[in-house]
């Protein structure tokens, strides 16, 4: 079997470079970008409805300043989105080099010890001859496993660009692969025709259909825009993967069983560990998330206010701590939420960095979400990775992302969520949930990408 050449679409993370702190979805795309530049993945992005190549070399830029502007707050830089911008100007259609496929073979050979490079040249040996003349005959298979990196250097030097160019879809070996993890320019059907008519394998990560199901939650117009958006994965993808078994259930209701190829829950950041914080030390609520009606924020907000107003004694100066910009919401209550913002025991942060949200969560009594509902719920797998309890709407993304070790509530009840804050107050009963916590096991992103290499290169049935 042939290497699968990867594209990954890093259209999003280019267009985010603004950002000061990232969605659950920037996340996501983010971490794909740090694997696709280690595994020697190449990179698509979109212009209109057209794909170019993205150069290695920006998108290391990008990814390395975001990692320093999201994880630990670095001021903008404009010279980044400047960057990006000079070299969008100048996107033009131009084939790509043929030997990217031969690069890519050569890159896939680091890190391998040589009696594994032997046996990849070795399976590949009569490919390479038939479809990659620009590898001398000649070259023993011996010479290749050797010498791989030198031979690297050359074709890489032999084979660079002075101007971006449009993505001319390699066949150099078995397969090429389209693969948008952000549901960025989905509802572009002009661009899945055009992969398509290349014969490229296309491979989408599905978030949600939140905008279809629940379109009371979101801007008017929004779950047109995302039913477009469904319809073309569902018309142009040879697979599609979910962030969790409750997203893949609602989009095979609409579009037929077995549509999507498999479930990828989205792993924990390698950084968290367990927290070594007692229960004695802990304060504060926390909850993370964009200021919009999906989130119930104002809800949440209420409901704390009530428990502090007749808790005054046991809450002390504990406050509910929000991490979140404001997003979509109506005046009236986001003006009630901002005035109750105001008072001692309630704090909303816009653009936190990780450093200070992973900090302050470490510490945290509890994460809470009063979440209408949810595709799958990040805060929260982070949340039990660093030890600290979750009290949770009782939705099925939520109980699978928690693995069933948060306290659940009732959408919208008071009484069950104050019950759950008692608890926590209860020395005795709050240590049992910190002991359930460290039962959790956290959702990883090496199984997560083990998982979609297997599906790509065809080695799961």
């Amino acid at each position: 079997m042939g290497l699968t050449m990867i594209y990954l679409d890093i259209t999003r993370i280019f267009n985010r470079v603004n950002a000061s702190s990232p969605t659950g979805i920037d996340r996501v795309e983010f971490e794909y970008a740090k694997n696709s530049l280690e595994k020697g993945h190449f990179f698509a992005y979109q212009k209109r409805s057209e794909l170019f190549s993205a150069p290695r070399y920006l998108v290391e830029k990008v990814v390395a300043y975001l990692a320093e502007r999201w994880e630990k707050g670095r001021e903008e830089d404009p010279t980044i989105e400047h960057s990006i911008k000079e070299w969008a100007k100048s996107l033009r259609l131009k084939p790509m080099p043929k030997p990217t496929g031969t690069v890519k073979f050569l890159r896939e050979l680091k890190g391998k010890k040589f009696k594994e490079r032997l046996a990849a040249v070795r399976s590949e040996a009569e490919f390479i001859k038939a479809k990659a003349p620009q590898v001398p005959s000649s070259m023993a298979t011996i010479f290749v496993a050797l010498f791989h990196d030198k031979i690297l250097k050359k074709f890489e030097a032999a084979n660079a660009v002075d101007a971006p160019t449009g993505i001319h879809w390699n066949k150099v070996f078995h397969k090429s692969c389209y693969l948008n993890v952000g549901h960025t320019g989905l509802e572009k059907r002009a661009l899945f025709e055009h992969v398509k008519a290349n014969g490229i394998q296309v491979a989408l990560y599905l978030h949600d259909l939140l905008p279809m199901t629940h379109p009371h939650l979101f801007v008017e117009g929004t779950d047109k825009t995302h039913k477009v958006r469904m319809d073309n994965m569902a018309a142009f993808s040879d697979l599609i993967f979910a962030n969790s078994f409750y997203t893949k259930e609602k989009f095979e209701e609409l579009y037929g069983k077995s549509s999507v190829a498999g479930v990828l829950e989205i792993g924990s950041q390698e950084l968290t560990k367990k927290s070594s914080v007692p229960a004695s030390q802990r304060k504060n609520f926390v909850s993370i998330g964009t200021i919009e009606p999906r989130k119930n924020y104002l809800w949440l907000v209420r409901a704390w206010d009530n428990y502090c107003q007749k808790n005054p004694g046991r809450v002390k100066d504990d406050k509910l701590i929000i991490f979140g910009k404001v997003g979509w919401l109506k005046d009236k209550e986001l003006n009630e939420l901002q005035k109750l913002a105001k008072k001692n025991n309630i704090e909303i942060i816009s653009g936190a960095s990780d450093e200070l949200i992973q900090t302050t969560l470490s510490h945290a009594k509890a994460y809470v979400t009063a979440a209408e509902v949810e595709g799958w719920g990040m805060p929260l797998a982070e949340s039990l990775s660093y030890g600290t309890p979750v009290i949770a709407t009782d939705v099925a993304a939520h109980r699978e992302v928690t693995r069933n070790t948060a306290r659940f509530f009732e959408f919208n009840n008071v009484d069950e969520f104050h019950a759950h804050l008692d608890a926590y107050y209860i020395k005795q009963h709050y240590e049992v949930a910190l002991d359930d916590v460290t039962r959790y096991a956290p959702w990883q992103w090496k199984s997560h990408f083990d998982r979609l290499a297997q599906h790509i290169n065809g080695q799961v049935s």
